[in-house]
């Protein structure tokens, strides 16, 4: 191998080893305490599943909507 070459492999070395350093000092994301369905999400869309019912018999009380 030729000068040229060596360089160029040891510059794409060096970079990976930078990028894989780079990832493994950054801090961890924070994790949530919140489960994904909580009780409140689920009161939620019980509630929009009862207004969108409502709205397709024609019980809407929403001007603006109906």
């Amino acid at each position: 191998m030729d000068r040229t070459t060596k360089l160029l492999l040891a510059a794409i070395a060096i970079g990976l080893f930078t990028n894989a350093g780079v990832n493994a000092m950054r801090p961890a994301d924070a994790q949530s305490h919140i489960p994904p369905y909580s009780y409140q999400t689920g009161n939620n869309l019980d509630r929009i599943a009862a207004a969108i019912t409502d709205i397709a018999a024609g019980n809407c009380q929403n001007d603006k909507i109906c």
